[in-house]
């Protein structure tokens, strides 16, 4: 399980690297207010991803344990429809929301286009699906990395070609679409048999099932977009300049999502499990990411002024205050993962419904104040929230789970603190390598005692 999680959070480390290596590109073309532009039509797009979501990659995996071939392939393509009848109406209310927030000057192309974008990314997941479920990871790590780095290699080369946000848009998209096509090699062993009565007799129940999901990922959306989309009502420049800050962070709070992506496959298949599975991936889940947080808070204003150029500046103090986000959002990830796995999605739904109701009033009331620095308290606050409900829901339960450090964990984060403070006196390259130094050893020597903690544990249970 460990060298599966490492595979896909080393692919998503790599996908966000060639985002993020992207975006740093584009931010050299194009001052913070026209970037502003850019990440408030994904923003758009991206809340209301749920509605063509629908968990229906996730119901897949769950509904195909145990099915014949011939009911996998009806399922796939049942599943493939939904997404495509689906994905068309999201378009259509995009273009509406565009209108009513810019009806004096609607960017319908760039809304069209940044659809397109997610829309592929989303189909291309419904497409390796099968492979999630084998717990075959092939195209699910070289597919998003083939994409996004086809992307980075188009816009680098043609940097000095693109003069607008809607052609950076197109080559986006055209990149979706070819990591779509990889994708579709997933199907060899499970090519989708289209039958539209079957269609017509399962649609409501795969939607009523997949329903708390898609209810449960729009308050997720609600939480990661709602800050853009209304900074971006008020000032597509300071949503330029709070996203450049929030990228860096997000490259890191990914890392997560590998993590918990294996793990979900893994619970799905043992449920009485979970709690044990859990109580040994914690300890690392909090030095990794409490140390990532601790170093990207030290180097921020290093790291603003390496990347960036001077007209995003403030950048970096938005970046310091959303640093707590990157070990609040790998508890809460691996804590709904885990509660999902055990069937447990309403749950799940009503804690979200909660934290995504307080990022969305905070935000409309806190925003016209404080405007950028409200989003990025905001959102820091709601992870928090998250994270404290996930937990709450887990104690208790047969998937309860220990968050008590050992005398070691509190040694490892105690040595990053002073390593931090230590790296944010020197030059930024110097201090990340330094900090790297210390990490990684101790690092390794957790792993190690994690192992024979739970040998020792597995002799004496036998």
């Amino acid at each position: 399980m460990i060298k599966q999680a490492t595979l896909i959070a080393t692919s998503k480390l790599f996908e966000k690297a060639f985002s993020f290596v992207t975006i740093i590109i584009l931010t050299h073309l194009f001052a913070p207010k026209e970037m502003g532009r850019f990440f408030f039509f994904f923003s758009l797009v991206s809340l209301l991803l749920p509605f063509m979501d629908f968990g229906l990659k996730k119901l897949f995996v769950v509904r195909a344990q145990n099915s014949s071939t011939i009911k996998k392939k009806t399922l796939l393509g049942t599943l493939i429809v939904l997404k495509l009848i689906c994905g068309f109406l999201v378009l259509v209310f995009s273009l509406l929301l565009e209108y009513i927030i810019h009806f004096n000057e609607p960017s319908f192309l760039a809304v069209s286009l940044c659809f397109c974008a997610v829309f592929m990314e989303e189909l291309a997941q419904l497409f390796r699906s099968h492979d999630h479920l084998k717990e075959i990871y092939k195209f699910e790590t070289l597919a998003p990395i083939l994409n996004k780095a086809g992307c980075l290699l188009c816009i680098y080369c043609f940097q000095e070609s693109i003069s607008s946000i809607e052609q950076a848009l197109l080559i986006f998209a055209l990149f979706c679409l070819f990591g779509a096509l990889i994708s579709l090699l997933s199907l060899r062993d499970v090519i989708p048999i289209i039958d539209l009565k079957y269609v017509s007799k399962e649609y409501k129940i795969i939607l009523k099932e997949g329903f708390p999901y898609s209810i449960t990922g729009l308050f997720v959306m609600v939480s990661f977009y709602v800050d853009s989309v209304i900074l971006g009502y008020y000032s597509y420049e300071q949503t330029g300049t709070y996203n450049a800050a929030f990228r860096i962070i997000i490259v890191f709070g990914f890392l997560s999502a590998g993590l918990s992506h294996v793990l979900f496959a893994k619970f799905s298949k043992n449920k009485a499990n979970i709690a044990a599975t859990l109580n040994n991936v914690i300890p690392l889940i909090t030095t990794i990411f409490i140390s990532i947080a601790i170093g990207v808070a030290a180097l921020s204003y290093g790291l603003v002024d390496l990347i960036y150029n001077d007209d995003y500046q403030q950048a970096a103090s938005i970046m310091l205050l959303l640093s707590p986000f990157i070990f609040l959002s790998a508890f809460s990830n691996i804590f709904a993962h885990s509660l999902e796995a055990a069937g447990r999605q309403k749950e799940v739904m009503k804690f979200n419904a909660w934290t995504s109701s307080f990022n969305l009033i905070a935000n409309l009331l806190l925003i016209p104040i404080w405007g950028m620095y409200a989003a990025a308290l905001t959102t820091v606050c709601t992870e928090f929230l998250n994270t404290y409900l996930s937990y709450r829901c887990l104690k208790g339960s047969q998937t309860e789970v220990t968050l008590k450090p050992s005398a070691f964990t509190c040694f490892f984060i105690m040595a990053m603190l002073t390593t931090g403070y230590l790296a944010a006196q020197v030059d930024v390259l110097l201090g990340a390598f330094c900090g790297a130094t210390i990490f990684i050893p101790l690092l390794i020597t957790q792993y190690r005692l994690i192992n024979e903690h739970t040998e020792e544990t597995q002799k004496c249970v036998s």
